[in-house]
This record gives C-alpha cells, sequence and structure tokens, in this order.
C-alpha cells in the first residue's frame, strides 16, 4: 500500500511538472488522490502487499541456519521463567538432554519471572554467539523486539509454555505448550466437585498473559457454576508472596473456599498461610504445574490437587524443533501439545519419578 501510494504521489508530481513547462498545450487538471487506480495498479498492489507479507514472513525458518555448525561446538542459549521453580528446571533438563547429545553447550540465563529480563536474555545470547535460544516465553508481547534482533542476526528462536506474540508467531520455529485455559477449565472443575456449586473462590495468577490465559479457565468454570470469586489479582508467582497476599485475604474475608492459582508455589503459600491462621481444613487449594515437591504437598493432603504438566517433554520438544530449524528440516506443526492430567493424592507417585527425566516412550513429534 505504501508503494502504491508512492507511485500515485510521483505520477502527481510528474503531470503538475509537464504542465507547468508546457506553454502550447491547454492546462490539465492534475488527478485527483481518490482517482481510481488503474487496472495495472490493481494487479500490482497485491502482488507488493503479498511480497511484503511474504518479506516479512520468509525467515530464516525456510532454510537451513547460516550459523549453525553441523560438527557441533554451538553454544545454545536457554531462557525458563524462573530457574528455581521446579517446572522451570524441569524443562532446562529436557532442552539440555537434546542439545547435549547433538555435541553442544547450554547457557542458561534467568529472567526471574520478569519479561523484560528476559527480553535481555535474548538479547546477551546473540551477544555471546548463541546460534540458536529455547525460549520458555514468559510474555511474547514483551519480547518481539529482541527475537527480531536476534532472527535478523542469524540466529533462531524455539518458543514454549506460553503462546508467543500474536500477529508474530513468524519470529518463532514453533510454540510447545500445555493448552493453559484447557487445562486450566479442567483443574477447576477438579475444585468444583469437590467443594460444591456454590462458595467464595480466590484467585491467584500472575498478569503476564500466560498465567492469565490459565486464570480465564477458571474464571469460565466459576462463571458457569455462578461461584463467588471474592479476589482476583496476582500472587507474586512464589511461595512467600503468595503467603503474603493470602495473609491479608484471610484476615479480610472470613469464609474462604477455595484458592486456585496459577502454578504450585503461589497453592502452597496460600496453605501455609491458611495454615497458620488456623483455618487449613477450610481452605482447598488448587496449584498447577505439578512437580514432584507439589506432589508431596498433594499426598499430604495439603494442596487438593495441582494439573501437573510434562515441563521435560516440553523443553526436549522445544529444543528439537530448534534443531530441525537449524538444520533445515520440517519442523511439523507450529504449534504442539503436551499431555497434562490432574493430579490428586490418589495418582501423585505416578506423576514423580519422571517429572525431571521425561517419560520413558514418550513420542516426540
Amino acid at each position: 500500500m505504501r508503494k502504491r501510494k508512492l507511485f500515485m504521489a510521483l505520477l502527481l508530481t510528474g503531470v503538475m511538472v509537464l504542465t507547468g513547462c508546457s506553454s502550447k498545450e491547454p492546462e490539465q487538471e492534475a488527478p485527483a488522490a481518490s482517482e481510481e487506480p488503474t487496472q495495472e495498479e490493481e494487479q500490482a498492489a497485491p502482488a507488493e502487499a503479498d511480497a511484503s507479507s511474504e518479506g516479512a514472513k520468509a525467515s530464516i525458518y525456510d532454510s537451513a541456519s547460516t550459523i549453525y555448525k553441523a560438527e557441533g561446538g554451538n553454544k545454545i542459549g536457554i531462557t525458563v521463567i524462573d530457574n528455581v521453580i521446579p517446572h522451570c528446571q524441569a524443562f532446562i533438563e529436557g532442552a539440555k538432554s537434546v542439545i547435549e547429545e547433538n555435541g553442544d553447550t547450554a547457557v542458561v540465563l534467568d529472567p526471574g519471572f520478569d519479561a523484560v529480563v528476559q527480553a535481555s536474555n535474548l538479547d546477551d545470547f546473540v551477544a555471546q554467539n548463541c546460534v540458536g535460544i529455547v525460549c520458555e516465553t514468559i510474555d511474547g508481547n514483551a519480547l518481539i523486539t529482541s527475537t527480531q534482533n536476534a532472527v535478523d542476526a542469524g540466529v533462531m528462536v524455539a518458543s514454549a509454555d506460553f503462546p508467543f506474540a500474536e500477529g508474530y508467531e513468524h519470529l518463532v520455529c514453533s510454540q510447545v505448550m500445555t493448552p493453559n485455559q484447557e487445562s486450566a477449565a479442567v483443574l477447576a472443575e477438579k475444585m468444583v466437585e469437590d467443594i460444591g456449586e456454590e462458595g467464595n473462590i480466590v484467585i491467584l495468577c500472575r498478569p503476564d498473559a500466560g498465567s492469565q490465559a490459565r486464570a480465564d479457565g477458571f474464571r469460565e468454570v466459576c462463571a458457569k457454576y455462578g461461584l463467588n470469586i471474592i479476589f482476583d489479582g496476582d500472587g507474586g508467582g512464589e511461595v512467600e508472596k503468595a503467603n503474603s497476599v493470602m495473609q491479608d485475604l484471610l484476615q479480610a474475608n472470613p469464609q474462604i473456599d477455595a484458592v486456585i492459582c496459577s502454578n504450585d508455589e503461589q497453592a502452597i503459600g496460600a496453605y501455609t498461610a491458611a495454615e497458620a491462621a488456623g483455618r487449613a481444613e477450610e481452605v482447598h487449594c488448587y496449584g498447577f504445574d505439578g512437580a514432584p515437591e507439589a506432589l508431596e504437598f498433594v499426598k499430604e493432603g495439603r494442596e487438593s490437587a495441582t494439573l501437573q504438566q510434562r515441563p521435560y517433554e516440553m523443553g526436549k520438544q522445544a529444543a528439537l524443533d530448534l534443531y530441525k530449524a537449524m538444520r533445515g528440516e520440517d519442523v511439523g506443526a507450529a504449534i504442539k501439545n503436551v499431555p497434562y492430567q490432574v493430579v490428586t493424592a490418589d495418582n501423585a507417585d505416578e506423576g514423580i519419578d519422571t517429572y525431571y527425566t521425561g517419560i520413558p516412550d514418550y513420542k516426540f513429534e
């Protein structure tokens, strides 16, 4: 469209110059800006738009990486949500298993729940001459510029866990995720099964896009049954922060039936606050991720249930996709979902042993 406007402006200028220079020909009125385009312009405009669009999306993923060394010795960056969270540690192990198997070295940076810091992680990977990046995305919208910079430098990026920025998916070779809203709704249905179709509910979710997708699943089910949400806000993502938020909520509300959270750390923080207030029997706590440490809480009945993801498989699949892209191979589906399950005291043992090492017979794409 920009080229078309430029063409019309040049055409207008040319006509005006010719009119002004001629003393024999009568003055001609310049074509109006709103004049209908010629057939040639109409044919050219879509072609130019397609070319422009194609230029934006005809990225390095259409062919093998120009900086990846097939013989090994490459550096691959890994950035997760927060390195201290078991979920993220399992994700790192999954990604590293592929990187090390290919004779390469993993460079791991910790954004500490901060999407702005994660954006700088990507810039750091480029500065450290990494040839590829596995990114457990905190907030894709905050990563657009840094991911574009990486791609411009020839560095390929695989995104995982939370969706990348809408409209900028072409900047990554694939997205590997748990379907967050869908699985969160499944967990919320378990909550309703436990407490009934009435009650006062607390939702603790960080404000980033991925956590809010989980919150949307919780809200969807609460609305379905008419449950009373007395608080819907940021639990900080960590045990201590969620504990502090929950302490205030317990003081302000004489009845809280359930707390449902976007990760297990917040659920554990909420439970310990309720326990300290002598209200642990009253408050059902639900987490998300299903790391072994949280499953121990589930086994003990301190967490009523959690939604277990498979972060090892997620990290490994993202790394496998990255290597396919760097080698110029077909990555397959642009979005891949990994399995999930609701875990209670009855099946908690099943998820503990393979959390950091992966399901033995899992079929990667």
